[in-house]
């Protein structure tokens, strides 16, 4: 019986990493196939902006969070700030955003994979949350 359940306990652990694992192959397959949607575009510049300069400004209407963890692999390609810009001292997002992805040192569609990357992560993270839940509400295998 012990031996039951625990190879019961192996299979839906594996089930559930191989689904997770799924999901993050589509995922990257798809933000490497997809452009950049309307907001992502001032969220991304002001998520580098808040880790580069320490500044809020850009996008201040919504929680810092996920434009944070969306800027943390681009601290490592070397990008252009463009602190030094009118629409950064304007504070305009939307314009500071077009000339942070447009008129990098870097392509676009490197700069969107690599600030993708952290929220498809996150993605897999309320995965296993939910999964751990469930798991804790109606134990491995919900019986009625």
């Amino acid at each position: 019986m012990i031996y039951n359940s625990r190879l019961k306990s192996w299979a839906i652990w594996f089930a559930v990493m191989f689904l997770l694992l799924i999901f993050f192959i589509r995922e990257l397959n798809t933000v490497k196939a997809k452009s950049a949607t309307c907001d992502e575009t001032p969220h991304i510049a002001a998520g580098y902006s808040y880790l580069k300069a320490n500044d809020y400004k850009m996008n201040y209407e919504h929680p810092p969070l996920c434009k944070l963890l969306a800027a943390i692999p681009l601290q490592f390609i070397n990008l252009h700030s463009f602190f030094d810009s009118e629409e950064w001292s304007k504070g305009d997002q939307w314009n500071y955003g077009i000339k942070f992805l447009n008129h990098n040192v870097r392509p676009i569609s490197l700069i969107l994979l690599l600030s993708r990357i952290p929220i498809v992560l996150l993605g897999m993270l309320l995965g296993i949350f939910v999964f751990l839940w469930t798991k804790q509400v109606y134990g491995f295998i919900a019986d009625y």
